[in-house]
């Protein structure tokens, strides 16, 4: 049975909400993309700043932002089942420093003394959580953020920082009906020749435990290539 969330298939409603929460924007040029180029079961993927390979199996959607200050570019990985999935984000280096200014701004008023890129996580994290306790049609405000863990991880061959969190109390369709379920988020972020990219993994209840699900996230972040 596909899964609903805010009424929209899981995949492209994840896309969106976080695009919407990593962008800063409520309108999101979305589109579907067909693949001409396959390797055994992955589909290569090719954008303006990123290159990548997910399951023949799994949808792919991208997005843009673009406007006078740079540009952004979005592409979201998810499963057949939409209940896990691959998110990337490249800020170019303009919209880098834009945003970094207002994550320094953010920090400073918290008293966190971190990196940019752990900064980074940490105001996209609270973004998330932020937006879905602010959905109380949705959640019935019943939502609690834990956060499991964080440290360094490497992401083609860059050093990343990363945290780890949960979501409890979401609510999604099923088949008919509604149930609540928690969801796990792992944000990784980094900083290479000026520009600002992140990665977000997700998982909906068990899948994010899954090995099988873990064999397709590394295998996406191995084949990943960053231009």
């Amino acid at each position: 049975m596909r899964a609903r969330l805010f009424g929209m298939k899981l995949p492209v409603a994840i896309f969106v909400l976080i695009l919407a929460a990593l962008l800063g924007v409520s309108c999101i040029l979305v589109e579907y993309i067909s693949m001409k180029y396959s390797k055994g079961n992955y589909f290569r993927l090719e954008t303006r700043f990123v290159d990548l390979e997910f399951p023949r199996n799994w949808i792919a959607v991208t997005g843009k932002k673009e406007n006078s200050s740079g540009v952004i570019i979005s592409v979201a990985c998810v499963s057949s089942g939409q209940d896990a999935g691959v998110f990337f984000i490249v800020y170019d280096e303009n919209m880098t420093r834009i945003y970094l200014e207002k994550v320094r701004n953010w920090a400073s008023l918290r008293g966190y003394r971190v990196n940019d890129t752990s900064a980074a996580i940490l105001f996209e994290a609270e973004r998330l959580f932020n937006y879905h306790k602010n959905r109380t049609k949705v959640n019935d405000g019943n939502v609690t953020l834990l956060l499991l863990d964080n440290g360094m991880i490497k992401v083609s061959n860059y050093e990343a920082n990363y945290l780890t969190i949960m979501i409890m109390g979401l609510r999604i369709e099923r088949g008919g009906g509604s149930e609540i379920c928690n969801g796990t988020w792992r944000f990784i972020s980094w900083i290479y020749d000026k520009k600002l990219s992140f990665v977000v993994l997700y998982g909906i209840g068990e899948y994010w435990n899954q090995p099988e699900i873990w064999e397709i996230f590394n295998h996406i972040l191995n084949s990943t290539r960053y231009k």
